[in-house]
């Protein structure tokens, strides 16, 4: 079995995987950071 060509197809699997999420607003936004300056604020 040929590494790149299996790999490929991961790819291709991980992509259809990434835009389904995308079309049915499943993929969530990344943790941000905190806001420092307003927490020293409160």
């Amino acid at each position: 079995m040929d590494y790149s060509r299996v790999n490929a197809e991961v790819l291709k699997y991980s992509e259809d995987g990434i835009n389904i999420m995308i079309a049915n607003e499943w993929l969530e936004q990344p943790p941000l950071s905190v806001d420092r300056k307003d927490l020293t604020k409160s």
